[in-house]
């Protein structure tokens, strides 16, 4: 055998032995177990709540800030689950619901143009980072 393959051979073995000793590795992040958005199609799937409620209480969840006195707004990192099941359910909802849902989108988008925003292009001109300088998810002005 040739040195290069058996440095493929010794490569491939360790990559498995990565992959079975550090699953979490090949997937990157954590799944999720306790989603709300989840935990709102379960109920609608059971029967306990009706496509318009389930898509609008997704929504406002995504979109609404929290009714919790005092307290921050859950963030959820996701929202693909949420506009699967619109997606899904699209023909099934009424236009009050959808106006609702465009709604929030609206919103959104016009409260995230208010926000300063910088770009940085690499070296190379390949890649453009944008990011935000104000508002909750801006960059720290102090770090270097």
């Amino acid at each position: 055998m040739h040195k290069s393959s058996v440095q493929i051979i010794i490569a491939f073995v360790a990559m498995i032995i990565v992959s079975v000793l550090f699953p979490k590795l090949i997937y990157g992040q954590d799944r999720l177990q306790d989603s709300k958005l989840l935990d709102i199609q379960h109920a609608y799937q059971r029967g306990e709540i009706d496509v318009e409620t389930a898509t609008l209480q997704q929504f406002r969840l995504l979109y609404q800030p929290s009714d919790n006195f005092g307290q921050e707004r859950e963030i959820i990192k996701c929202a693909t689950p949420a506009f699967m099941f619109l997606h899904q359910h699209k023909d099934e909802l009424s236009g009050e619901t959808l106006s609702k849902i465009e709604n929030y989108e609206a919103v959104r988008l016009s409260s995230k143009s208010k926000l300063a925003e910088e770009s940085y292009i690499s070296p190379s001109g390949k890649f453009e980072i944008i990011y935000q300088t104000s508002g909750p998810d801006s960059v720290s002005q102090t770090d270097n």
